[in-house]
């Protein structure tokens, strides 16, 4: 399997999914792993810098079937159309 060539921001996903980007923040930090599609971009050689978070394909299908499914604590949360 090729390795990923693309990766798109929290607040691109976000944004196409129209809920806030902290959601997407939570739902990485606490139920993503990388191998779910989740990625953090270091962008300086400094310490105290903070990381950029970002989804590879797997993981944007990955953030749609959690907000999409009735039985995660995130469902009532996204918008309904």
């Amino acid at each position: 399997m090729a390795s990923p060539a693309f990766a798109w921001t929290a607040r691109f996903v976000a944004e196409q999914f129209g809920v806030e980007e902290d959601l997407v923040e939570e739902i990485a930090s606490m139920a993503m792993q990388p191998e779910d599609g989740r990625i953090f971009i270091i962008d300086s050689n400094d310490d105290n810098s903070p990381s950029v978070t970002a989804f590879t394909r797997d993981g944007i299908d990955y953030l749609r079937e959690t907000l999409g499914d009735p039985s995660s604590c995130y469902y009532r949360l996204s918008p309904r159309p």
